[in-house]
């Protein structure tokens, strides 16, 4: 699957450029973080993204892309996440791939993804490991933990270039999907932000033109006759 369009540059990008213009940027910029640290990643990637690309970039993204665009593209990355194998999904979620040449003795990275193993590996239908189930009880049964989810971490993680590509793909599309996820909400709040500042601006000038009440408020006749160009 082909996440992204080529935009020509000499001309105004539409809904979809831009979004697939997003979705590459920031999967390059998420390649080779974690799965547990993905969420805050995005969310940081989309916050930022005017000083990384500039004010006009960060209020295009914000303002030009469609509802029915973003729709789609959940749409499609769900449906090719679906596909991945139960082993791909626990080799995300166990960062197998990521930490595949740490060693054993690295006690922070497995510390980092012990607590969401049990329910990841139940819900894929692999039997909980006691060693990572002990291993939240406390510092030393944590040690246990750590050595228990290496060895998962690599039963999991690729064998064939097959395999390799089935991951390097998935976590593309995980990526991706949290990079959407964290647009939409940042689109939200700009659509929230520009409606406060118009209704202010609708505010001002009813005022100016004496349409204000004695209490100082605005009634919704007010605005309604402002914006029918009625007095």
């Amino acid at each position: 699957m082909s996440l992204f369009l080529s935009a020509n540059e000499n001309k105004k990008p539409t809904s979809s450029e831009l979004l697939d213009s997003y979705l590459k940027n920031a999967c390059e910029y998420l390649n080779n973080m974690s799965a547990e640290g993905i969420r805050s990643s995005a969310k940081h990637f989309v916050e930022s993204y005017a000083q990384s690309y500039g004010e006009k970039a960060n209020k295009e993204l914000l303002t030009g892309i469609k509802k029915e665009d973003i729709q789609k593209k959940e749409q499609e990355l769900k449906n090719e996440a679906k596909k991945a194998s139960s082993r791909t999904k626990a080799n995300y979620a166990l960062n197998a791939e990521l930490y595949r040449d740490e060693p054993t003795s690295n006690f922070g990275l497995a510390m980092g993804v012990i607590p969401g193993i049990v329910c990841t590996l139940s819900s894929l239908g692999h039997n909980k490991p006691i060693g990572v189930a002990v291993g939240l009880a406390g510092i030393g049964a944590a040690v246990g933990g750590v050595i228990a989810t290496r060895k998962l971490q690599k039963k999991f993680e690729s064998k064939t270039p097959e395999e390799k590509r089935e991951i390097t793909s998935y976590m593309e599309v995980k990526h991706a999907q949290w990079a959407l996820k964290q647009l939409k909400n940042q689109i939200r709040k700009e659509s929230r932000k520009e409606n406060r500042q118009e209704y202010k601006k609708d505010v001002q000038q009813l005022f100016a033109a004496g349409l204000g009440n004695p209490g100082g408020m605005i009634t919704p006749l007010a605005l309604q006759q402002k914006k029918s160009g009625g007095r």
